[in-house]
């Protein structure tokens, strides 16, 4: 489990330690960098698979994501107990520097230590490493083999059309991606190969959305478009290639008997299908982001909806939740051992903390 995500010259972040557990729901003013945080363990979710210049690209390059005046590297770190003892798994980057730049190449590091570029691609070449290069990537691919999973993350944007679009799959084991897009046959293939889970996670969708009975599919036709590489006049040609596949659609069954499409269901009840199914479904993710959790929700249903996932987890004991809110009504829902605050105080550095560690629970939120 993971114990702590610290931050240092990442965005609004100059040096801070969040605390974790199981479930922890952050909260704060605006523009205290509470999605930083998610944004962060996202990146180190998926630095043990991805090569760091892809990491640090698009909305997430260098410098734009180093402290404003930092002249320290950047530093994010992931700190738990994984295996038999204690690990930590990181990302650094020098700052003012960016991946073009020969000494300012970003690294992924464990306990620590940087990690070689061939030891996170298994299909590297490594036929120009020797002596004891070749000997460290050998020990390092076998580490980086055993922490990718437990470092793994799924950051949840959901997007209301995206989770009611039908989707088709091609991998033998379909994941839902963050923002709700193959969400039908995630659950398709839950109910397929495991009904009594399924009808847990039926019952969990209930306790959130009282009126809310049952969840089937139809099969649908739907346009599929994907990328090829073609051979035009002895050049290779990237064209798109439409084809008509069949899809998985949800159906929604609701008190009043009446079934209806996923399209046609409130963005409440659909967010809250996504984030459940993306801890009752395989394969899960060992550490669940949710930015905005009372999203689209009633206040009692906010408070239902932390039962639910608490139950949730119960059942995925390998699971971690980390969210983030400004709902009072969701705040008030949470263990003491579940909340956190992110502040800052007259422009200064941001500060996070347990709710255990707040003097005045009562007012933690303001």
């Amino acid at each position: 489990m993971i114990d702590s995500v610290t931050l240092q010259n990442f965005k609004a972040h100059r040096d801070t330690r969040v605390p974790l557990g199981r479930m922890t729901v952050l909260v704060g003013q605006n523009a205290v960098g509470k999605t930083s945080v998610l944004q962060a363990m996202s990146l180190l979710g998926r630095c043990l698979s991805s090569p760091t210049t892809e990491l640090f690209a698009g909305r997430f390059a260098l410098p734009g994501v180093v402290h404003q005046g930092a002249t320290d590297p950047l530093l994010i770190e992931l700190d738990g107990t994984h295996g038999t003892g204690r690990r930590r798994v990181g990302l650094r980057a020098p700052a003012g520097r960016t991946p073009s730049d020969a000494a300012g190449v970003p690294a992924t590091l464990i306990d620590g230590d940087p990690v070689l570029p061939e030891s996170i691609d298994p299909g590297a070449d490594t036929s120009q490493l020797s002596g004891h290069t070749l000997l460290l990537c050998g020990i390092q691919r076998r580490e980086v083999a055993a922490l990718r999973p437990q470092v793994e993350s799924l950051l949840l944007r959901l997007d209301e059309a995206r989770l009611a679009e039908p989707s088709y799959v091609e991998d033998e084991h379909p994941r839902m991606q963050g923002d709700g897009f193959g969400l039908a046959t995630v659950l398709s293939e839950l109910k397929r190969t495991d009904t009594a889970r399924f009808q847990a996670f039926e019952r969990a969708v209930q306790e959130v959305v009282p009126t809310f009975r049952s969840l089937g599919f139809k099969r649908t036709i739907v346009q599929s478009t994907v990328p090829r590489v073609m051979s035009v006049d002895g050049q290779r040609v990237l064209v798109n290639e439409s084809n008509r596949v069949v899809a998985d659609e949800i159906l929604l069954t609701f008190a009043d008997a009446a079934t209806l499409p996923a399209s046609a269901a409130s963005e409440g009840t659909l967010v809250t299908i996504g984030m459940l199914a993306a801890i009752y479904a395989e394969p899960r993710p060992r550490v669940l982001l949710v930015d905005d959790i009372d999203r689209a929700l009633h206040p009692f249903a906010q408070r239902s909806l932390i039962e639910a996932l608490r139950r949730a987890l119960e059942v995925a004991p390998d699971v971690q939740v980390v969210a983030t809110t400004h709902s009072p009504y969701l705040v008030d829902a949470l263990a003491a051992e579940e909340g956190g605050r992110a502040r800052t105080v007259h422009g200064g550095p941001v500060r996070a903390m347990r709710l255990t560690s707040t003097p005045r629970a009562v007012t933690w939120s303001r």
